[in-house]
């Protein structure tokens, strides 16, 4: 139960519930391969390889038997859930129902939650192989070092250039930074350079889309020291699973002095599919 619903009060306060500023949707899982309607404990991704074409061996000769390399991805759900208690005496202190409004802060968290499990799987390691049991991390080659810089252009470059090279889909590149890694970009005079770009990247002060990226802010990356850890990926490469969405109920509660109680949960899941296809960038942010 929230012990401070008694600042909302109507003898000290509007009859108005504010909710402090959050990030209340979510910015990730939109942005992956989904997979909906998911049952059973796990759910298997299926891969398979580029093969490469082969000289005949001579007339009348068998046709080749290419062996193709088809693998397998596994992915498993997580759950998170959020609940709060409202009194039955609060309420009637209130000229406003504050169950409404818990549960908005609640959906909010939850949507958190879902780019979190998002993030960890573009950068963790993603389960392969017989049921699941290999783990397989994201490569050095899939990473670049943070330099002593913050976001740079020739980092973006770097980035393009790895993605360029393992043939990664151009279209629907994604590029997550957080707040100060963009000012560290829109700092740098080539970027913001009419000049250089032929439509200014600057648009009533921040960036869309730059080197075939779109950019994405978001504030949760993780943060080790001075280093924060972007990632770029193609959606291609990431699958976000949705075992059952975000689910909520109110109901009042008799063990609680029919107090009510506000509860909500979500069961979803993520697994990169695809190593080529996601870069993480190190960046000096103090």
């Amino acid at each position: 139960m929230s012990f401070t619903i008694t600042e909302a009060f109507v003898s000290q306060y509007d009859a108005a519930i504010m909710l402090l500023s959050q990030q209340f949707e979510s910015r990730l899982a939109g942005q992956c391969t989904l997979k909906s309607g998911i049952i059973g404990e796990a759910t298997d991704i299926e891969r398979l390889a580029s093969t490469e074409a082969v000289d005949p061996t001579g007339r009348h000769s068998d046709g080749p038997l290419v062996s193709s390399d088809h693998t397998r991805r596994w992915m498993y759900p997580q759950t998170k859930e959020w609940g709060e208690m409202v009194d039955k005496d609060d309420e009637k202190m209130m000229l406003v129902s504050p169950s409404a409004s818990y549960a908005r802060i609640g959906m909010a968290a939850l949507q958190r939650a879902k780019d979190k499990i998002v993030y960890d799987a573009l950068r963790g390691s993603a389960a392969s192989g017989h049921g699941g049991a290999t783990p397989v991390v994201l490569p050095t080659a899939s990473k670049i070092a943070v330099g002593g810089t913050g976001l740079t252009l020739d980092k973006i470059l770097l980035t393009k250039e790895k993605m360029d090279t393992a043939e990664i889909p151009e279209d629907g590149r994604i590029f997550v930074a957080s707040s100060q890694q963009i000012r560290n970009m829109l700092n740098e005079q080539k970027i913001t350079s009419a000049d250089y770009v032929g439509v200014k990247a600057l648009v009533e002060g921040h960036v869309n889309t730059f080197m075939g990226f779109n950019f994405i802010r978001y504030e949760r990356q993780a943060k080790v020291a001075t280093s924060r850890f972007c990632v770029a990926f193609h959606p291609r490469s990431i699958v976000y699973g949705v075992w059952h969405d975000i689910v909520s109920t109110i109901n009042t509660i008799p063990m609680k002095r029919n107090g009510v109680y506000v509860f909500m949960d979500v069961k979803v899941g993520a697994v990169r599919v695809e190593e080529a296809g996601v870069v993480e960038i190190e960046c000096l942010e103090s």
